[in-house]
């Protein structure tokens, strides 16, 4: 089963965390958050782009990682999908909405069988359950949703995240919590796995030490991360067309 990590804006997973969801879940990995009036996302197979990301993107984000279960281990099927008239299989853009999902939709062919005979057009490529919510979610009222999410394409768990709206709507889970947690409603703080970062509480509590086994990890990896990630996207000629996408902050050295 996937697991979709909802990040509040001061919240962030920890490496750590970002390593145990991608061994348990290693067939991709997609990050999405809010920008422009947007919401913009971006898929990966690598776990330091995820992590940078994380780190560089302002206001909430939500990860995901996946392991396939229907259509396939195919690049083009990791989370999330914008819900568009397509639904398309980009690496990375932006729209209006995505949906991500952790579980399985068993009846997602029938459903888009019944569509394309009522008269709407299929879009090619590789398909999935969560390429076909997307597809069949666009359009529809926040009544419709409800049902859609609730009944039609249960069990399954989903984010719908929008660009308006202060918060993801996560169908299936239980109510929000302070502080990230996954798709399974487990909080990611606490016990472990913790999630690194802080989180906005009305009152301060002491730092959790690291699980036993887990060293501290120095503020100045992340520096350290991106003077690497530069040099390899530099030595590919692939920074420009990325940083295009993702500009580098103004940063301070710590």
């Amino acid at each position: 089963m996937c697991v979709i990590l909802i990040c509040p804006p001061k919240v962030r997973p920890s490496r750590r965390l970002l390593e145990l969801c991608e061994l348990g879940n290693p067939h991709g990995a997609g990050i999405a958050w809010r920008e422009a009036g947007m919401v913009h996302w971006f898929k990966t197979e690598e776990l330091d782009q995820i992590e940078l990301l994380a780190r560089r993107k302002a206001g909430e984000i939500v990860i995901h990682f996946r392991i396939a279960s229907v259509g396939g281990v195919a690049p083009a099927l990791r989370h999330p999908f914008p819900v568009s008239p397509r639904a398309g299989l980009a690496t990375a853009g932006s729209a209006r909405t995505v949906l991500f999902q952790n579980g399985t939709w068993l009846g997602w062919q029938e459903a888009l069988e019944r569509a394309r005979k009522a008269g709407l057009a299929i879009p090619g490529g590789e398909w999935s359950d969560t390429r076909a919510a997307a597809l069949l979610a666009h359009g529809t009222t926040a009544a419709e949703r409800v049902e859609f999410f609730g009944q039609v394409a249960s069990p399954s768990r989903w984010v719908w995240f929008a660009a308006r709206g202060p918060r993801p709507s996560a169908s299936g889970t239980r109510p929000r919590v302070s502080g990230s947690r996954t798709s399974t409603g487990s909080r990611c703080r606490g016990r472990r796995p913790p999630c690194g970062g802080t989180s906005p509480r009305p009152r301060r509590r002491a730092r959790r030490p690291s699980p036993p086994g887990e060293p501290e990890r120095p503020a100045r990896h992340i520096t350290k991360l991106e003077a690497e990630l530069d040099w390899l996207y530099e030595r590919h000629q692939t920074a420009k067309d990325f940083y295009r996408r993702f500009p580098k902050p103004v940063s301070k050295p710590r």
